[in-house]
């Protein structure tokens, strides 16, 4: 088969970027079909950075082609510049899709303007397209009140609508996120595969801790780390909150490491600056080839969003899942289906939103009880493996994509895989 996937934020595994586009692009090139992704410049990823000066560039990446067009997006964006690169990439993605010679193409959102040359290549090509659904868009930025004109959001939730319905089929990434789409109306479940980010249980191993090298801490601390995006839906005040009440606490060991970057980044830094926060501390972005390093330095993984309803079971973020592969606990600050893994399998606690207190309380539990810390380790590493292999969802993936476009030819149903 000779596939055309459309992921704007693709990035290698050579990044500091989630990688799940780049594994499944690789899965499928490995079970022998030519793929060729079509994507733009990653903030994350300077592996694919710009090349030639022109407006696309095509190279060989591993066994299978990057066609890589020239709109930057980068997370320290104003809300309307990134709305502008959206716009951008759509355009001249579509003329890409449309022009390019493809049995299927699979669409990896978000953002939701990935629609835009699927469905070109679909009307104006005939060919059918697989939508895989990261986050719902525009149900969460209305959610969080970005987008208030209800013309807009009415024009966006139709939108959204017909890109569901035209798909041939669909990848959820988190329950939450596969009842949303099936809650749009006329889409069966059975269309809906619900195939959630997976630990790299190959590439993250659980490591002894022989020093601090990599992160800003003292060799005793009791090092509780957030690794991924600094953006206004993760929610880092929380952190810092915590961060306060033990300081007024007087609980010096509890230190809090921020690992990564994004546009709230300053404002975090002035906060942590002006309420002599030196309980918090933050690095930049740290790249793959020592992330699992950086990992084991830490005691917990703090897995944080903002307080939103459609977050609770509308998420799957990549941190949560490296976490487990490397058998660190989770701390989780938001009720949901991430609070019900840590709880049922016993892998970490799950606190209140919104409850400073209550999040400084978890810490101080965990500090107090190294062998339960010990075993929430383990149960961590064998919940990754057990239920989150990356290499065994994204094989599922990628099957389910073969069956989609088999039964599709001779128009028969394809069974789920969730």
């Amino acid at each position: 088969m000779k596939l055309l996937y459309i992921q704007q934020h693709f990035a290698t595994g050579k990044g500091e970027a989630g990688v799940r586009g780049y594994n499944l692009v690789r899965t499928l090139a490995a079970r022998g079909h030519d793929v060729t992704v079509l994507c733009g410049h990653n903030w994350r990823d300077r592996t694919l950075g710009a090349e030639g000066g022109g407006w696309r560039v095509e190279k060989q990446v591993d066994d299978f082609k990057v066609v890589q067009l020239a709109v930057f997006y980068s997370n320290h964006q104003s809300f309307a510049t990134r709305i502008a690169s959206f716009l951008l990439f759509a355009v001249l993605a579509s003329i890409e899709a449309v022009r390019r010679r493809s049995d299927l193409v699979f669409a990896s959102s978000t953002p939701l303007t990935v629609t835009v040359p699927a469905l070109a290549a679909q009307w104006l090509r005939g060919r059918r397209y697989i939508l895989e659904v990261r986050d719902l868009w525009p149900d969460l930025p209305i959610a969080m009140g970005l987008i208030k004109n209800r013309l807009v959001q009415r024009l966006l939730l139709a939108w959204e609508r017909l890109a569901y319905r035209r798909a041939l089929r669909l990848v959820a990434l988190a329950p939450g996120i596969r009842e949303g789409i099936a809650s749009k109306g006329g889409i069966p479940l059975d269309h809906i595969a619900m195939v959630p980010n997976g630990s790299d249980t190959v590439g993250l191993r659980p490591l002894p801790r022989t020093s601090r090298a990599l992160l800003p801490a003292d060799e005793d601390a009791f090092v509780l780390a957030y690794a991924g995006t600094f953006g206004l839906a993760n929610g880092l005040d929380a952190i810092l909150d915590a961060a306060a009440v033990l300081k007024r606490r007087g609980v010096e060991k509890a230190c809090f490491v921020l690992l990564g970057d994004g546009r709230e980044g300053p404002r975090l830094r002035r906060r942590i600056e002006d309420e002599g926060l030196s309980n918090v501390r933050m690095t930049g972005l740290i790249g793959k080839a020592k992330y699992n390093e950086a990992l084991a330095e830490i005691d917990v993984g703090l897995q944080v969003l903002l307080n939103v309803g459609a977050f609770y079971y509308g998420t799957s973020p990549n941190k949560f899942f490296d976490y487990l592969a490397v058998g660190k606990p989770v701390l989780v600050n938001y009720p949901g289906w991430m609070s019900d893994l840590v709880t049922e399998n016993a892998c970490g606690i799950a606190v209140a939103p919104d409850d400073s207190e209550a999040f400084a309380d978890g810490v101080e539990r965990l500090m107090a009880d190294r062998d339960q810390l010990a075993s929430m380790a383990q149960a961590a590493r064998d919940l990754a493996e057990r239920q989150f292999a990356q290499g065994r969802i994204l094989e599922d993936l990628a099957a389910f994509v073969e069956t989609a476009y088999d039964r599709h030819l001779v128009r028969e149903p394809v069974a789920d895989v969730s």
